[in-house]
């Protein structure tokens, strides 16, 4: 029994492919789990408009405590694994611990446009920067001349 459920937790913890132009599922509140989730709008152009967060599927509020200022992370990779963009590897971020409540059925939603990168196969992976969770994801997208 406990390996089932194990299984089944794994495999709902996202990690998925978003397809061009699709948009990430809104399945109905499922107790217990924090979603992770990607869209990517202008796949295969040169002006990449990426949408990731995660959402509440849970039937309670859920408190996400972060260390700092910061509230997310993410790389963009190439073909080649190399990163091309790490969000906050130029970025300063206030010291101050700050909790925030996501309602059931709430998004805790982040926006990120990309222009200049160099036409190629890219991987998008980000990640919640709050404590004591690994809320993450990651698709691909491609760049076009």
């Amino acid at each position: 029994m406990t390996i089932a459920c194990l299984t089944f937790l794994m495999g709902c913890a996202g990690g998925g492919e978003v397809p061009t132009g699709a948009k990430a599922p809104t399945p109905s509140i499922v107790e217990g789990l924090m979603e992770p989730f990607i869209v990517i709008e202008g796949n295969q152009t040169k002006r990449i408009h990426v949408t990731f967060g995660v959402k509440n599927q849970t039937e309670k509020d859920v408190e996400l405590t972060f260390p700092s200022g910061q509230r997310y992370d993410y790389v963009v990779k190439n073909e080649e694994g190399t990163v091309v963009k790490h969000y906050s590897i130029d970025k300063l971020f206030i010291q101050a611990i700050q909790t925030i409540t996501i309602k059931p059925g709430d998004e805790l939603k982040y926006e990120e446009v990309f222009e200049d990168l160099e036409p190629g196969t890219y991987s998008f992976e980000f990640w919640i920067t709050a404590q004591d969770t690994d809320l993450r994801d990651q698709a691909t997208f491609i760049v076009q001349e």
